[in-house]
Protein backbone atom coordinates (compact mmCIF):
# COMPACT_ATOMS: atom_id res chain seq x y z
CA UNK A 1 0.00 0.00 0.00
CA UNK A 2 1.54 3.18 -1.14
CA UNK A 3 1.13 6.97 -0.10
CA UNK A 4 -0.02 9.54 -3.49
CA UNK A 5 -1.74 11.66 -1.08
CA UNK A 6 -4.72 11.47 -2.78
CA UNK A 7 -7.65 10.34 0.03
CA UNK A 8 -4.57 8.77 1.48
CA UNK A 9 -3.78 8.53 5.25
CA UNK A 10 -0.11 9.49 5.70
CA UNK A 11 0.31 7.75 9.37
CA UNK A 12 -1.86 4.72 8.36
CA UNK A 13 0.23 4.03 5.13
CA UNK A 14 3.86 4.47 7.56
CA UNK A 15 2.25 2.01 9.91
CA UNK A 16 2.46 -0.28 7.49
CA UNK A 17 5.91 0.90 6.36
CA UNK A 18 7.24 0.35 9.72
CA UNK A 19 5.87 -3.09 9.77
CA UNK A 20 7.06 -4.34 7.02
CA UNK A 21 10.50 -3.05 7.94
CA UNK A 22 10.82 -4.40 11.41
CA UNK A 23 9.97 -8.11 9.40
CA UNK A 24 12.65 -7.01 6.97
CA UNK A 25 15.13 -6.06 9.82
CA UNK A 26 15.72 -2.87 8.23
CA UNK A 27 18.03 -0.70 10.65
CA UNK A 28 16.51 2.91 11.22
CA UNK A 29 19.63 4.18 9.72
CA UNK A 30 18.50 2.87 6.42
CA UNK A 31 15.03 3.73 6.89
CA UNK A 32 15.10 6.86 5.44
CA UNK A 33 16.86 5.47 2.19
CA UNK A 34 13.69 3.08 1.88
CA UNK A 35 10.41 5.56 2.57
CA UNK A 36 10.40 6.29 -1.37
CA UNK A 37 8.96 2.46 -1.84
CA UNK A 38 5.82 3.16 0.10
CA UNK A 39 5.40 6.49 -1.78
CA UNK A 40 3.36 6.76 -5.09
CA UNK A 41 2.58 9.69 -7.83
CA UNK A 42 2.90 13.25 -6.64
CA UNK A 43 4.07 12.33 -2.80
CA UNK A 44 7.05 10.29 -4.97
CA UNK A 45 7.66 13.64 -7.43
CA UNK A 46 8.11 15.80 -3.86
CA UNK A 47 10.21 13.49 -2.62
CA UNK A 48 12.33 12.77 -5.87
CA UNK A 49 12.19 16.77 -5.98
CA UNK A 50 12.33 17.92 -2.34
CA UNK A 51 14.40 14.61 -0.39
CA UNK A 52 16.05 12.02 -2.39
CA UNK A 53 19.16 14.14 -2.34
CA UNK A 54 19.44 15.58 1.37
CA UNK A 55 21.04 13.50 4.40
CA UNK A 56 17.32 14.17 6.40
CA UNK A 57 16.65 11.69 9.22
CA UNK A 58 13.86 9.29 8.69
CA UNK A 59 11.60 11.40 11.23
CA UNK A 60 12.01 14.86 9.54
CA UNK A 61 11.93 13.23 6.09
CA UNK A 62 8.17 12.25 7.19
CA UNK A 63 7.81 15.23 8.71
CA UNK A 64 8.20 17.25 5.80
CA UNK A 65 5.89 14.81 3.55
CA UNK A 66 3.20 15.05 6.33
CA UNK A 67 3.49 18.93 6.63
CA UNK A 68 3.93 19.64 2.77
CA UNK A 69 0.69 17.41 1.77
CA UNK A 70 -1.35 18.47 5.23
CA UNK A 71 -0.46 22.42 4.92
CA UNK A 72 -3.11 24.97 3.78
CA UNK A 73 -0.38 26.31 1.03
CA UNK A 74 -0.83 23.17 -0.43
CA UNK A 75 -4.50 22.24 -0.40
CA UNK A 76 -5.70 26.28 -1.54
CA UNK A 77 -3.31 25.17 -4.61
CA UNK A 78 -5.27 21.46 -5.57
CA UNK A 79 -8.08 24.36 -5.30
CA UNK A 80 -6.86 26.90 -7.50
Amino acid sequence: MKYSRFKDNFRQKLGIFDDICVKASIPMKYKALALSFMLKGVALDFYYTNISQTRMLFQNVCKTIKEYFQSPKYEQSIQD
